[in-house]
């Protein structure tokens, strides 16, 4: 492959990735952020790409109890939807029903997203929000908003009867390979395994996510004075999670998913 052809699908990746405004910054703080991103991406010669990402393992608990009280389709209907199609009625009612890329086109910045892969747990993966120009802020805050995403899930689904459970890991993966989305790297193994070792509805932050979060916190004080107190989201909650007896302990400190009353996305850092 030519060394253009290799910035051009590089460019591609970037604006598929991070957004059109990376590739044309206009400001000194887009300036800032697209370089950010592109130092965190790394790219192979045969166009695949590597970035850190957030990353949720949800699992259905009971599925064969499940399949013998409710039909495939009313699973389909009410379980698939959050993760094929995360555009669907249960999660954007109330909000504009345009897609990044439109947008985009009207002239709004497009900011990190959300998105589902299935591989044998349901995979959801987010990027760090590289718009805030602080490496440590954005990988901490696509913890939190993947949090946000996985707690409306879980409430969703469990008042339909089905019952679900995650973990939520942070660290390199690699995102695609050629023109197919994989997602190959720690953060995976750590979220799946994690998310097995727990014994209850709900979900948690894996050691890495922990990590990134209170990475990011450090870096807000650093940035607002040694006084500074972040806020956490109420979505986040310092709790013993129940685990399985056969595995590793967790290190402290545990942090679960609160989807039952931290549905108000509230400040983080």
């Amino acid at each position: 492959m030519s060394s253009q052809s290799e910035k051009n699908t590089r460019d591609e990746l970037i604006e598929e990735w991070t957004g059109a405004w990376a590739l044309d910054p206009k400001t000194d703080r887009e300036r800032r952020a697209a370089e950010l991103a592109r130092s965190s991406m790394k790219f192979t010669k045969s166009g695949s790409f590597i970035s850190p990402v957030a990353i949720a393992s949800i699992d259905i608990l009971g599925i064969t109890n499940l399949l013998s009280r409710i039909s495939l389709v009313e699973i389909a209907e009410t379980f698939v939807e959050p993760f094929y199609n995360l555009s669907g009625p249960a999660y954007t009612f109330g909000r504009v029903g345009l897609s990044d890329r439109d947008m985009e086109r009207l002239g709004f910045q497009r900011w990190a997203a959300i998105y589902s892969v299935s591989i044998s747990d349901t995979i959801l993966m987010r990027r760090p929000d590289w718009e805030l120009g602080d490496r440590a802020i954005a990988e901490a805050e696509a913890v939190v908003a993947l949090a946000h995403k996985v707690c409306e899930i879980i409430k969703i689904n469990s008042a339909q009867g089905v019952p679900l459970r995650a973990a939520i890991a942070f660290g390199e993966c690699l995102i695609s390979v050629g023109e197919t989305r994989a997602l190959l790297g720690a953060p995976t193994g750590e979220a799946s395994a994690w998310e097995r070792r727990q014994e209850w509805i709900g979900g948690m932050l894996t050691p890495s996510a922990v990590a990134a979060l209170r990475n990011g916190a450090e870096e807000a004080k650093e940035i607002n004075g040694p006084d500074f107190r972040p806020r956490y989201p109420n979505v986040l909650l310092s709790y013993p999670i129940p685990l399985k007896s056969n595995g590793p302990a967790l290190p402290g400190p545990q942090v679960a998913l609160n989807w039952v009353t931290g549905m108000i996305r509230g400040p983080s850092m």
